[in-house]
Order: structure tokens, then C-alpha cells, then sequence
């Protein structure tokens, strides 16, 4: 581009820039104050600035037209690049104000739908203090495990039966949230069979605090042929305690002991024999 092309097109820019800027300050105040700007700026007080001041409103339409069909001879003047920068601020500062005189916005964290997620996540990852924490002091079960209490050591034997609960989306229903899940285990795993389908957790929630509990399995929750094989090699190896564990709650501390026992003893041995 030539030097003439060049300071044409810089010309051009900066008289729609005057322009711009004096429809935003058309006030006589706001119009003084950014004369005193451009005269600060330029280190000359405002009774020597060439900046010529529009007299009426009809005297900046008439000037307008004027740029528009190419006949304006107003001088060009550059602006300083603080005052777009001043307006972006102020706009800005207006945008935020208005913001922050909203509502506050409802606190996602604890609705019904988030506990409950947060509950499976952490019956998950085996994180019994989460989970604790989640259940109201009056907390109903209304499948195994029965209380609050027991649910620790309920927690303890899904570790030790490497259970993995894969939820899907919780969502509410009616009053209660549901959340569908896939079980398997080291045993289901072990032995190839398909995971266990259909089951559901149900929970009460009030007032931040799960109050009801339901684990509901169907028919195809977990796939007994895997238990089966684990059944007989306990019956052909340890009948006496598999005489323990088939009668007592694996949640009993001495019953579970022999679950942390035989599980992994069944494991390695069913990947012996492969």
C-alpha cells in the first residue's frame, strides 16, 4: 500500500472513530470533559485546543452527512487509545453490577439427584466415611443390610469380592431418586460369565440427607452361576467353613475373615487350572 493510500485509509478510520465518539458524548458535560482529556493528554490546556466543539445537536447531523457524502472538512485529530479502553470498563462495570444484584443461584451441590450420585460413587471406591456421611441419623434400609450400623462391614465384603457397581444416570422419580446399575465381581469376572442387569438403588432424600434406602435386584441382578462353581469348590475343600459362611451374615466379623480367606485362595486356584 502507498504512503498517500495509507494516510487516506488512517484518515478515513479516524473520522468514523470522531464521529462514534461524539454520538456516545453528545452532552455538554461529557463532551467538555473529553475535550479536557485530549488536551491533558496532548499537553495543552483547553484554551488552546483545536478541537472544534459542536454548538447543537442539529450541528453533528449536519456534519455527519457531510463525512458521509465525502465533503466533511473537519480536522482529524487522534484520539488516545485510554478512552475505548475507559468505556469498555465502565460498560463493563455496569454488566457486572447487574450481575451481582441476580438471585443467587440454587445450590446444585446438594440436590437429590448429586447425593445420590455422590453415594454411588463412593460405594464405588469402597469410601465407607462418604457414604456415612450421606445417611440421615434415621436412615431406613429397607433391603440387606438392615441398619446404618452394618453397612461398614456390608461395604467391606463388596471390597472383598471385588464388586463393581457400574451406575448410570440417577434420576428423579416422584419423591425418590433411582439409580440403575450393573454388578459384577472377582468371582463373575473370573469364571467369564455376563455381569448382573436390572438393578436399581432407591433412595429418600431430605433436606441434604439420604433417608431411605432400597437396593432392589432382579431376576438377572447377579449371574449364580459364577457362585455356583465358587459353592462346590468350597464344599470340596473347605466343607466346615463353607458350613460357616452359607449360615452365618457375611457381614459377622469372623464370617468375613473366612470370605477374605477363600475368595482369593478360588481365584488363583480356578487361574491354575487354566
Amino acid at each position: 500500500m502507498s504512503v498517500e493510500l495509507e494516510a487516506r485509509v488512517r484518515r478515513a478510520n479516524l473520522i468514523t472513530r470522531d464521529r462514534h465518539l461524539e454520538r456516545l458524548f453528545d452532552d455538554e458535560l461529557s463532551r467538555r470533559l473529553l475535550r479536557d482529556v485530549y488536551s491533558i493528554k496532548e499537553g495543552r490546556t483547553t484554551e488552546t485546543t483545536d478541537r472544534p466543539e459542536p454548538t447543537a445537536l442539529e450541528e453533528i447531523a449536519r456534519s455527519e452527512e457531510a463525512f458521509r457524502s465525502g465533503a466533511s472538512s473537519r480536522p482529524i485529530r487522534r484520539r488516545p487509545a485510554f478512552v475505548p479502553a475507559v468505556l469498555t470498563a465502565v460498560i463493563a462495570i455496569g454488566i457486572i453490577g447487574a450481575v451481582y444484584t441476580r438471585e443467587p443461584a440454587p445450590d446444585l451441590a446438594n440436590t437429590p439427584v448429586e447425593i445420590a450420585e455422590r453415594f454411588v460413587a463412593a460405594l464405588s471406591d469402597y469410601d465407607v466415611d462418604t457414604v456415612m456421611s450421606l445417611f440421615a441419623d434415621d436412615v431406613a434400609f429397607l433391603t440387606w443390610p438392615d441398619t446404618a450400623e452394618n453397612f461398614p462391614a456390608y461395604m467391606e465384603y463388596k471390597r472383598v469380592m471385588g464388586t463393581t457397581h457400574e451406575f448410570d444416570a440417577c434420576f428423579e422419580l416422584g419423591s425418590q431418586v433411582r439409580c440403575p446399575y450393573v454388578i459384577s465381581d472377582s468371582i463373575t469376572r473370573a469364571a467369564g460369565t455376563e455381569p448382573g442387569t436390572g438393578n436399581f438403588y432407591f433412595f429418600t432424600i431430605e433436606d441434604g440427607k439420604i433417608t431411605s434406602v432400597n437396593n432392589m435386584f432382579t431376576d438377572d441382578g447377579y449371574n449364580d452361576e459364577a457362585m455356583a462353581l465358587f459353592e462346590e469348590w468350597m464344599i470340596d475343600n473347605h466343607p466346615a467353613d463353607w458350613s460357616v459362611m452359607e449360615d452365618t451374615a457375611y457381614i459377622e466379623p469372623d464370617t468375613l475373615a473366612l470370605w477374605s480367606e477363600h475368595v482369593p485362595e478360588f481365584l488363583a486356584r480356578l487361574e491354575d487350572s487354566r
